[in-house]
């Protein structure tokens, strides 16, 4: 399986919501592909995700938009994941 093609996220407006949403498929899928570039490009979409939201609010970013929060979100995601995961290792 191959994962080429790269969406243009710098001019896309998505909801928290949808960002998650996306993060979440990503990283569902990641393990999927096989191929380095796949991952690559994968790995690329999630950190635009990050980036386009860490620009919100400051000068480098777009004009009237405010920071919602990404990084704070996927953190809180990834620690409830390790949360589960330490859990269910634990019990065995």
């Amino acid at each position: 399986m191959h994962f080429n093609p790269k969406p243009d996220l710098h001019h896309t407006d998505l909801t928290m919501s949808q960002i998650m949403d996306v993060f979440k498929l990503l990283t569902l899928t990641y393990p999927r592909y096989d191929d380095s570039r796949s991952r690559e490009v994968i790995e690329e979409v999630g950190m635009e995700l990050i980036r386009r939201d860490e620009i919100r609010g400051t000068d480098s970013g777009p004009t009237g938009e405010t920071k919602l929060g990404v990084t704070e979100q996927i953190l809180g995601w990834l620690s409830n994941e390790v949360g589960h995961l330490s859990k269910h290792g634990s019990s065995t």
